[in-house]
């Protein structure tokens, strides 16, 4: 990644955003391409911005979009398309994207494919340059931090270097309750900007958005678990053994932030020690917290889609801080971009 300015990490550059936004109007706005179910565009609106589009070929995500959204232009369609409408009259707008990430993550080896993987990368590669040549005043991008993705976004930043930066960030480091590392790319103000942030923001654990907790622990999805074999390995020899998971492990307490959330494989409470521990699956309400959305956020009430939604969701605090224009103005005041509490009640 190239080391930025001092005018960049200490956020100058978002004075051309400030100057826009004075010519055209208080409200920057926002299209969300591979939108799901509203996770940055959620995140924006809470910045201040106003989402004017979003677009995902998924229908079951863009009705719930439109449920939460609904003064936003829909698109039910699948990327990549040359025709979206991006302002031409030189008012301020933001385009962000999260394009599908499933061929490139490693918990999807089962299901990977060779042409699945080469539309991933056709599709990344689409996003990256549509984005930058759109003229946005901003843009943004995140995806997984796997070795497919980061040879594109190298490659990408080299063609791209005067408006190209990105960073490979731990959520929990931002406040979302949860271990979430992922690849953000975009302005090099906006990835300045989040980059202060895992230094200033104050760290939040699943107690402190789950006020009626139904275990002592969350589990996460793994399946697997590593173990070093030897402190020094001989040459050819391996250094770890791999073992089926039991029900304790990988188990995060109440004051931790939780394991990952994920789309097809909910979270598990636990409570106990064993294979005789009480478990049961986490709410959607329950993940959707983990995730920052706010409370009452409308989901599907099939279940599997709710998962699905929530788990391949941005959180909503990542995108907030990225463009809340005050927020780098005022590190003493982080308690404006936490999330309500979850209840059972809710």
């Amino acid at each position: 990644m190239r080391q930025m300015t001092l005018a960049q990490m200490f956020g100058h550059e978002e004075e051309h955003v400030a100057e826009h936004v004075a010519e055209h109007g208080s409200e920057l706005e926002v299209f969300d391409l591979y939108c799901g179910a509203g996770g940055f565009s959620t995140g924006a609106r809470d910045a201040g911005c106003r989402v004017v589009f979003a677009c995902d070929s998924s229908e079951e995500a863009i009705e719930t979009h439109r449920q939460n959204h609904p003064q936003t232009n829909h698109w039910c369609t699948k990327l990549p398309r040359n025709d979206i409408p991006f302002p031409s009259d030189g008012r301020a707008f933001h385009v962000h994207g999260s394009p599908p990430c499933q061929q490139f993550s490693q918990m999807n080896q089962n299901g990977r494919s060779e042409a699945g993987l080469v539309s991933a990368k056709d599709q990344l590669e689409w996003y990256i340059d549509t984005a930058i040549a759109s003229g946005a005043t901003s843009w943004s991008m995140e995806n997984v931090s796997q070795s497919y993705v980061i040879s594109i976004v190298k490659r990408k930043r080299l063609q791209h270097n005067r408006v190209f930066s990105y960073a490979v960030i731990n959520f929990e480091k931002l406040g979302v309750p949860q271990s979430r590392i992922r690849l953000i790319a975009g302005s090099h103000e906006l990835i300045a900007k989040l980059l202060r942030a895992t230094e200033e923001q104050p760290r939040r654990s699943i107690r402190s958005v789950i006020a009626s907790p139904r275990g002592t622990h969350i589990r996460g999805s793994a399946t697997g678990v590593e173990k070093r074999k030897k402190a020094r390995a001989l040459p050819g020899e391996a250094q770890y053994t791999y073992s089926r998971a039991s029900w304790t492990d990988m188990c995060r307490t109440l004051d931790m932030p939780a394991p990952t959330v994920v789309g097809r494989h909910a979270l598990t409470w636990i409570t106990g020690d064993g294979e005789k521990c009480n478990r049961s699956v986490l709410y959607p309400r329950e993940l959707a917290a983990l995730q920052t959305f706010p409370v009452g956020y409308k989901f599907p009430q099939n279940k599997f889609f709710a998962y699905l939604q929530i788990g391949n969701a941005l959180p909503p605090l990542v995108a907030q801080i990225m463009l809340t224009n005050r927020w780098s103005h005022e590190p003493d005041t982080p308690s404006r971009l936490w999330c309500p509490c979850v209840t059972l009640d809710d």
